[in-house]
């Protein structure tokens, strides 16, 4: 459990809306900097509407024209910032993905992109704590299961008011023990021969209320030393109220 650290509480501050969320079919494209990938955020396409022919360019910085949309086709949102929306959809000539203007995209609603931002933030805190073996508050077990392995044991209570897990992760160590038997020295001396017994040596507990973690308990052995504080972050955002393949995000029909 040396690698595995729990570390001080942390209040989450925002990041700036310029950073992109993109998705399916993303990991084949060339990230921009600073980009945010809907891929590793949500699992479910997100489609909008072409309101006027649009014109799409390859990257940002709109140095290359590679097609114009078709007006009130649909297309599957990539990316975002606060400038410029990457999407893939039909264009006049043939299928094309690149960014466009957000005026020339209906469908998407201020408090969704919001819930996107959210999303995102929280995504890059537990990104950060997966990477580093560490566990918060709020984390569900796949995620806590990512950043510390499978525990070493687990119990599941199912009552009236719901779920509750426990995970146990334990380290343990080999400790020199005297054997009792008395051995002679060439020089005549006596020693006494010992064996090595494995003990626990350090043990994380985890519990969990409805999949989410809400208390961590870690012992250690006398030299390492006291765990610092538990950090927190958000609980999950859910987007949608089901778990449908396709999605058009709140707010009336696609293009209001």
């Amino acid at each position: 459990m040396s690698n595995r650290r729990i570390v001080g509480t942390v209040v989450p501050g925002l990041f700036f809306w310029c950073l992109l969320l993109s998705g399916v079919g993303a990991s084949s494209l060339n990230r921009e900097a600073g980009a945010i990938y809907l891929e590793d955020v949500i699992p479910q396409p997100i489609m909008l509407k072409v309101l006027r022919p649009t014109t799409v360019y390859l990257d940002l910085g709109a140095q290359r024209n590679v097609g114009t949309l078709i007006p009130d086709r649909e297309v599957q949102l990539l990316a975002m910032t606060d400038r410029a929306f990457r999407v893939k959809g039909q264009a006049q000539h043939d299928q094309v993905s690149g960014w466009v203007r957000p005026a020339d995209i209906g469908g998407m609603t201020d408090e969704f992109k919001e819930n996107l931002r959210k999303l995102y933030e929280r995504q890059v805190l537990v990104e950060d704590l997966i990477a580093n073996n560490q566990v918060a508050l709020g984390m569900t077990i796949g995620e806590v299961v990512r950043s510390m392995g499978d525990p070493t044991k687990k119990s599941t209570t199912l009552d009236k008011e719901g779920r509750k897990d426990t995970f146990e992760f334990i380290t343990y160590k080999n400790v020199a023990v005297g054997n009792g038997r008395l051995s002679v020295l060439p020089g005549g001396g006596l020693y006494e021969g010992f064996s090595y017994v494995k003990v626990e040596d350090t043990k994380v507990t985890i519990k969990f209320e409805d999949e989410m973690v809400t208390s961590i308990e870690e012992t250690e052995g006398a030299a390492a030393g006291v765990a610092p504080a538990v950090r927190v972050v958000p609980r999950p955002i859910f987007l949608f109220g089901g778990h449908k393949h396709h999605h058009r995000p709140p707010g009336g029909k696609p293009g209001k």
